[in-house]
């Protein structure tokens, strides 16, 4: 190799070692600069953590700064690794839910919406909470004591920023109100997406279905409220619309929690006729829809709107008494002794329920809060408030309706439905039972085949079996 050739050799070789050197320093540069960020953000937060804990009142913090910290974890949190945010969050917006009670443009976080400065990122911000809380709510546990305390702020900041009438700083505006009530429209729309109402219905489902109900009453009327309002705007007329109603029906003991609000809600919309519509119009919906676990909280679920909206199951009583028959008859399918009838050669394995005896699935915790409450659901089927409407006119047609009232009021205080004892119910529900259902059969043909009823469609008469 000649002088030339090793000089260039010797270059070559310089600049890769200097070039190594400087990935080196980068990388050195790099690593310092993570470590120094690390740091300047774990300070940060302490200092959150450290201002929001504080006993100090919310009157005493300015809605910008709320407004810049919530959104910085909201930024964090989006960082997998650096952050999950959810506790730095929740500090936040328990101040922010307490600023809205303020009349001060500058304290109230309502007032950056009258801000031409802060609206866009107000508005952002709190579009990006909503995503961020719904994921929040459908991963938590709620039988853990941090995670109920959490879950119940983070339902309340949805309802707070779902509708501004609560709002003292806009409280007496009534135009205002009207402005900033159609700037979070869009809020609302985002929990009729199939995505958040899945979240929020695994979050009813978990906090609903422990050994001992793990959400307040006030939080599960809150969730519903959110859902009422994004159910209202998407239209209660849509198909859509009734199945996500009904997939409610499906947690047990739900609509037993409701409010005297939640439910005047219900009945005032009409959403019971609709449901007895949709079925009617959809008559495999419940086959091809609820899963064996779900037979029982739905028919309780529905049993308890029905005791509500009597007039209506009265004025609609073939309907609904077809989807009862057909709840009754998948409930049937649980019993061993369908399932060994399809396949007789198989030996099933039984399973203990307190209500259906030995079945062939493993059901829900037959020991929790929810079931127990699910079973006064179901007890309706016998309980004076439905067998008075309707079995009347069989009773008093029978001659013997003075006894069966007499039976009914000494009978009134059997539990927390008043429902009648089991010996009762075998010696003259059983039988009356039989009686009313022949009455309805001959109700539905008449009334389907247009051939005029006898005067008294309810009167039984052993000579309509000859005819």
């Amino acid at each position: 190799m000649d002088a030339r050739s090793q000089f260039i050799q010797a270059t070559v070789d310089a600049r890769v070692k200097r070039l190594e050197s400087i990935k080196q320093d980068e990388a050195i540069v790099k690593l310092q600069s993570a470590c120094r960020s690390k740091l300047v953000v774990g300070a940060r937060l302490k200092d959150i953590k450290t201002f929001y804990s504080d006993s100090a009142p919310s009157s005493q913090i300015k809605n910008v700064q709320m407004l810049n910290d919530i959104t910085y974890v909201l930024v964090l949190s989006k960082k997998k690794g650096l952050v999950s945010g959810e506790s730095y969050i929740v500090l936040i917006l328990r101040k922010i839910i307490q600023s809205l009670e303020s009349t001060n443009t500058k304290v109230s976080f309502g007032g950056l919406f009258l801000s031409k400065i802060h609206l866009k990122r107000a508005n952002v911000t709190i579009n990006d909470l909503f995503n961020k809380i719904t994921i929040l709510l459908s991963e938590m546990e709620p039988s853990a004591v941090l995670h109920s305390k959490t879950s119940g702020t983070l339902v309340h900041f949805l309802v707070s920023f779902s509708s501004t009438s609560t709002w003292s700083l806009i409280k007496n505006n009534a135009s205002v109100q009207s402005a900033l009530g159609s700037l979070f429209v869009p809020l609302i729309g985002l929990l009729t997406s199939p995505k958040t109402y899945q979240c929020l219905l695994t979050f009813l489902e978990r906090g609903i279905c422990e050994r001992k109900v793990a959400i307040s009453k006030e939080c599960i009327n809150a969730v519903f409220t959110l859902l009422f309002r994004s159910f209202k705007q998407e239209g209660l007329d849509k198909a859509e619309v009734i199945e996500k109603f009904l997939k409610l029906l499906s947690i047990p003991s739900l609509f037993k929690r409701f409010s005297h609000f939640s439910l005047k809600q219900i009945s005032e919309s009409g959403l019971f006729l609709k449901i007895i519509n949709f079925l009617n119009q959809n008559p495999e919906y419940t086959n091809k829809t609820l899963k064996i676990e779900e037979y029982l909280p739905f028919m309780g679920n529905y049993l308890y709107l029905s005791n509500l909206h009597q007039n209506i199951m009265i004025e609609n009583l073939p309907d609904w008494l077809s989807h009862i028959n057909n709840l009754l008859r998948l409930c049937q399918t649980l019993s061993p002794l369908s399932k060994s009838a399809e396949n007789k050669s198989s030996k099933t394995t039984t399973y203990w329920h307190p209500l259906f005896g030995n079945i062939s699935y493993k059901l829900e915790n037959t020991s929790s809060e929810a079931f127990i409450m699910m079973k006064s659901q179901i007890s309706l089927l016998w309980s004076c408030q439905l067998i008075r409407p309707l079995f009347h006119n069989i009773i008093h047609a029978t001659g013997s309706s003075k006894r069966k009232e007499d039976q009914c009021k000494n009978s009134a205080n059997d539990g927390e439905n008043g429902t009648f004892s089991f010996g009762e119910i075998s010696n003259s529900l059983q039988s009356n039972f039989k009686l009313f259902n022949l009455s309805i059969t001959l109700y539905y043909r008449f009334t389907k085949e247009n051939i005029e009823p006898p005067t008294d469609i309810f009167y039984y008469d052993t000579s309509w079996r000859q005819r």
